[in-house]
């Protein structure tokens, strides 16, 4: 694993989840960002705790604590890099239990200046889903709140997928009682459980729990970071315009700035290769995670180097079988799970920020006045707010039939695309058109 300190050195807090006030000291959980490293698990996001001293209003210490896991938890199936650090309960102004909304778990940090010990009562770090972290009979999915009781002996978690809540108790570093809230609707559940997949890092999304969907795309949304990719300089897309809002049939945007992904399933490249995960798109075993290998994502592609039987992160791309046909079985084994189906269905109910209360109705009036007289809602309106629609389903014969066609100009007779615009100086600047395919 690369120097977790190294890079986090480079890394500038992002994503400030919540703060807690003890005394004179305030402490800030971030997703700390480095988007000039490499798109790698261990270079991108991290778990920072910041410091701070209201009295003075000055800093108290920066604390990378994926860089104190890495030295104080042993390296193993179980350690736990708390991805998507939420919230916080102190116990005193030294002590917290800090939470992570993707790692669902609890961290115990006692502080003595920029130091940090991690754990007690021989527990390092507080698991959340369960005796053995089973995913499959989980407590608590998708922590989103913690508490510390007035007495300090317990802490109670908000389990926002399980619809339950957690009883920890400070002794014995473990969970001692849960109570469930209202059942999940027949209706609900495969929505559910994509929100479950989108939020967590655990088991098959990361390597060693270090980042989630959400890590990038908070609430779905986004930590407004443009990342490094070997495809170009990437910002994170809020996801609630992936699909179209409001009555009919949803439908579809090309996702990714310039359009190299056209279904949520080509996120399983991502998750293999930036989060370092199994993936969600596998064969083997499929009785246990242990027992799965990923599904090559190129099964057609011949003549690739390496070989396209070992490009299992399915980096070498091109018009041939989508990965939802890779997953669904169509001319290869069948994935192990669908949970990419899953996610899709969530993301449909991913909703937009509502907007301010205390805007003034003025300013709006003037502003959309403004946008329309610019023409911008001809490519940021409609249901989608955007006029980039898929227009096709995804398949390997429309692939197919696309790269053995010859490239034609769409209209008898044209043989110009897209002119380039005179700017009062007299060059040339891009089209306003080219904001259309974004």
């Amino acid at each position: 694993m690369p120097n977790i300190q190294a890079k986090a050195s480079q890394a500038s807090p992002n994503q400030l989840a919540s703060v807690a006030v003890v005394g004179d000291k305030f402490f800030v959980t971030a997703v700390a960002a480095a988007p000039d490293n490499a798109p790698f698990f261990t270079q991108n996001v991290f778990p920072f705790l910041l410091v701070g001293q209201i009295s003075t209003s000055s800093k108290v210490a920066t604390i990378s604590l994926g860089d104190a896991i890495e030295d104080q938890v042993a390296a193993g199936a179980t350690r736990n890099f708390m991805a998507d650090l939420y919230d916080i309960a102190p116990v005193s102004d030294s002590i917290l239990y800090l939470l992570g909304r993707g790692a669902d778990a609890v961290q115990r940090v006692a502080l003595a200046g920029t130091n940090v010990d991690l754990g007690a009562a021989g527990v390092k770090q507080i698991d959340l889903l369960g005796a053995g972290g089973d995913p499959a009979n989980p407590q608590c999915q998708n922590p989103i709140g913690i508490v510390a009781r007035h007495d300090s002996n317990n802490l109670f978690v908000d389990c926002w997928v399980s619809r339950a809540t957690v009883n920890i108790s400070v002794e014995t570093q473990k969970v001692v009682a849960r109570v469930a809230a209202a059942p999940i609707a027949d209706s609900e559940k495969d929505v559910n459980k994509g929100r479950r997949d989108y939020f967590t890092a655990r088991a098959r999304w990361s390597k060693e729990v270090w980042s989630s969907c959400a890590s990038c795309h908070p609430d779905g949304l986004s930590d407004n970071i443009t990342w490094s990719f070997p495809s170009g300089p990437r910002q994170s897309t809020s996801m609630d315009g992936t699909f179209s809002h409001g009555s009919g049939t949803q439908k579809q945007r090309i996702l990714n700035w310039t359009g190299i992904f056209d279904e949520i399933h080509d996120f399983e490249r991502n998750t293999r290769t930036v989060s370092g995960g199994l993936g969600a798109v596998t064969t083997g075993d499929c009785s246990s995670l242990a027992g799965e290998v990923r599904l090559n994502l190129n099964p057609n592609k011949v003549g690739v180097v390496p070989p396209a039987v070992d490009d299992l992160n399915g980096l070498n791309t091109t018009l041939l079988k989508p990965v939802k046909e890779v997953q669904d079985g169509i001319g290869s084994p069948k994935s192990c799970v669908t949970d990419f189906d899953s996610i899709e269905n969530f993301v449909k109910t991913i909703r937009p920020p509502q907007k301010p209360r205390t805007l003034n109705a003025a300013s709006v009036s003037n502003g959309r006045t403004v946008f329309e007289a610019g023409n911008c809602q001809n490519c940021h309106g409609g249901a989608g707010w955007t006029v980039s629609r898929r227009f096709f389903t995804p398949s390997t014969d429309g692939n197919t039939k696309l790269a053995s066609d010859d490239l034609v100009t769409p209209l008898p007779g044209h043989t110009k695309m897209i002119e380039n615009e005179q700017n009062p100086a007299g060059g040339s600047v891009g089209p306003n058109q080219v904001a259309c395919v974004l």
